[in-house]
């Protein structure tokens, strides 16, 4: 599955341990591939230098490094020769639409209301962390119902809680009453 992480996501999974972190964690795991253009490489490099993100951080070239280091050594790094103006309040979005057309992304995953509004853009969907993660969850749950891993419903209740319980639990399969381990 290939993805475009936009730039909140990436600046987001630094800092912070969320829904953002995890979908960084799917990449470094070879469970999904991130592409990204040379435009919001730069971006992400602007952003992470800026003062207000570097004052939350001890040595700030250090990191602000090591993450383009990352962001470069995860990603298929393409050169969009497409120009879209498809996001009149914010062009810089349009970047982000670029490089997911010409690097044949599936999501485009981000937090930016922007791009969410658009929902879907040329079959490539436009969703959130949160959602990409239910997605990733459920693709999952169905290998596993395909391999014949089970737990009784109340394990899978256990192990994934409440809102992803109640997504997956969509897929139980009717005759065993069984879910996914």
């Amino acid at each position: 599955m290939r993805i475009v992480a936009d730039t909140n996501i990436v600046i987001s999974a630094t800092f912070w341990k969320g829904d953002s972190f995890k979908i960084m964690k799917l990449a470094d795991k070879d469970q999904i591939r991130l592409i990204t253009s040379l435009d919001l490489i730069e971006e992400y490099n602007k952003i992470i230098k800026c003062d207000e993100i570097t004052d939350k951080v001890v040595n700030k070239k250090l990191i602000a490094n090591k993450i383009i280091r990352k962001i470069i050594d995860e990603s298929i790094i393409i050169k969009p020769k497409i120009k879209l103006d498809i996001i009149k309040e914010d062009s810089d979005d349009n970047k982000v639409i670029e490089c997911a057309i010409v690097g044949k992304a599936n999501y485009i995953v981000t937090k930016d209301n922007h791009l969410l509004k658009l929902k879907k853009y040329r079959g490539i969907k436009i969703i959130t962390p949160k959602e990409f993660l239910e997605i990733i969850a459920i693709q999952k749950a169905r290998e596993r119902i395909r391999k014949g891993k089970f737990l009784t419903e109340q394990e899978a209740k256990k192990r994934l809680g409440g809102i992803m319980h109640k997504t997956i639990r969509i897929m139980l399969l009717q005759s065993s009453g069984k879910i996914y381990k």
